[in-house]
């Protein structure tokens, strides 16, 4: 009789610790709705990534989240752990900041997507003003090393190309760039720079022009003088006088090539400041022919009116000169020397 209870009390019992066993609470994650925010960004920028966790289990519980991030250049892994309640979703950030351009691949629980970086808009928070050359002149001095130098002046060509001027001003001045893949401009021809020989120069930018534009008073000294000595060149700015608001000065990695009717090209690298103020130049070069050269110009500030900002987009004259010595030319030893005034005003779009 015993036996017989016994066994139906573990017959009553068994089907309860089953249930038990089977039944224990756990935590089960999804992720989803991965986002970058923004997914271009330049190169100097930072990208947020987010992804949502839910627990859609029937305990609480801890997940890691992997977030992957491959580019050509750069791999890495951030990692975050969380804790959710049963039912519960958040919202997981990782802040990102690329050091190189190129598309990376952003993975986190089975997802993906991709971000963009793109090289970095050095006139972002600019304008944008486009220009053209009216007027001006360029003069250039060739001396054969021995010989008095020969002196040409021509018109400036015609050229365009645009300004970027910061909308921000900082200390009485805002920055200011020309863009050297937009400076555009016809060649000029310099007749008999050597007896017989015509040469044809074209201008170009190898660098954007940087400086900056003075629009408080009192604030810029824009003068810019330089000597070479026997190839070696000194510049000093300023006069110690301040010049009148409008004014701007910027260094203009500038760039000669040039072809001559014998058939000869060369490049004629000159590294120059472009000013609205003065600009002189003084060759001393004891015995040649140059030693005591000296060329000399003064440009016109930005007017004050009329655009978009005072002396912003307005009407101007940008002068500059410079010079090289020793250089090869046809076979010989060449001095030169340049000066350049243009006049410029922007282009109504």
């Amino acid at each position: 009789m015993w036996r017989i209870l016994h066994l139906l009390l573990l017959a009553l019992l068994m089907p309860t610790v089953l249930v038990v066993g089977c039944g224990t609470p756990a935590a089960e994650f999804q992720v989803s709705n991965l986002q970058i925010s923004p997914d271009v960004i330049d190169v100097t920028k930072q990208a947020v990534i987010s992804v949502e966790v839910a627990n859609v289990g029937d305990a609480s519980g801890i997940y890691t989240v992997n977030c992957s991030v491959g580019g050509e250049f750069e791999n890495e892994s951030l990692v975050q752990q969380v804790t959710l309640a049963s039912g519960q979703t958040c919202t997981v950030t990782f802040d990102f900041a690329p050091e190189s351009v190129g598309d990376y691949a952003i993975s986190v629980g089975g997802l993906s997507t991709i971000l963009t970086v793109t090289p970095t808009d050095r006139y972002s928070g600019m304008w944008k003003i486009p220009y053209r050359v009216t007027g001006g002149q360029i003069t250039m001095a060739f001396s054969l090393v021995g010989m008095t130098p020969v002196v040409n002046t021509v018109e400036f060509p015609s050229a365009t190309f645009d300004i970027y001027v910061s909308q921000t001003i900082v200390n009485g001045s805002r920055e200011v760039y020309i863009d050297s893949d937009s400076f555009v401009s016809e060649p000029v021809v310099i007749e008999d720079i050597i007896a017989g020989i015509d040469m044809e120069m074209l201008f170009t930018l190898r660098e954007d022009a940087v400086g900056l534009l003075y629009i408080g008073g009192n604030t810029g000294d824009v003068d810019v003088l330089s000597v070479d000595t026997d190839g070696a060149v000194e510049t000093q700015f300023g006069d110690d006088l301040m010049d009148d608001p409008g004014s701007a000065m910027m260094f203009s990695p500038s760039e000669g090539q040039s072809f001559v009717s014998v058939g000869q090209h060369f490049t004629v690298p000159m590294d120059v400041y472009s000013t609205t103020g003065t600009s002189s130049n003084q060759v001393i070069a004891p015995g040649r022919k140059m030693d005591g050269s000296l060329l000399e110009c003064r440009g016109v500030p930005f007017a004050e009116n009329g655009s978009i900002a005072p002396y912003v987009g307005t009407e101007a004259t940008i002068v500059s000169t410079g010079s090289s010595l020793d250089r090869r030319f046809i076979g010989f030893r060449v001095d030169f020397q340049f000066m350049t005034v243009m006049q410029i005003e922007p282009v109504e779009e």
